[in-house]
């Protein structure tokens, strides 16, 4: 049994320093994701883009599910707009949108190596990220920022209504939620 960390868009591990180390840390869209979902372990962790890709798996098979700024469709907050000028301004400064982006969510930016067209194919499935969630399960915290300006709160607890999980608010937190944080809710 081992513990999960499905992360965010260009959440890489850097992002979120040591911390990351005491997991089997994935990237979606950068790192291999075939067969993750059906892991066993203690604790699951899944970050913003992780946490929408871990609502559509009907069972996940581990003791503790940590939802951390989850949404279902991301353009609900995002307008398409927006985005598709972040996939335009990926293609000729890709360097330039990760840094933003992580600014806005709250997080140091981080200088790591990585394969620009799998980041961009990560942008181009926040587009269409889906509607539906499959997830079920009493095992389930979501951890929201009360400052979310990527992924307003809001959409937490519409994730948590649903779910009928609980949801912690974070005071002062952003899109990025501190390791420090997440590691209250381990088990």
């Amino acid at each position: 049994m081992t513990d999960l960390f499905v992360s965010g868009w260009c959440g890489f591990p850097e992002l979120f320093g040591s911390f990351s180390g005491r997991f089997n840390f994935r990237v979606p869209f950068f790192d291999d994701m075939d067969g993750v979902f059906q892991m066993t372990g203690k604790n699951l962790v899944c970050w913003s883009t992780g946490a929408n890709l871990a609502l559509k798996n009907e069972m996940l098979k581990f003791d503790n599910i940590i939802l951390v700024s989850p949404f279902i469709r991301f353009t609900d907050f995002t307008p398409v707009k927006i985005l598709n000028r972040m996939i335009k301004k990926f293609e000729s400064e890709p360097d330039a949108v990760i840094s933003d982006f992580l600014t806005a969510c709250g997080a140091e930016s981080v200088s790591v190596s990585y394969d620009r067209d799998r980041l961009k194919s990560g942008l181009e499935y926040l587009l269409d990220s889906g509607d539906g969630v499959c997830l079920k399960g009493k095992n389930i915290k979501i951890i929201h920022g009360e400052d979310d300006a990527v992924v307003p709160v809001k959409a937490g607890e519409e994730i948590a209504e649903m779910l009928d999980c609980e949801l912690i608010r974070v005071k002062g937190g952003q899109h990025f939620i501190r390791p420090e944080v997440i590691a209250d809710y381990l088990i």
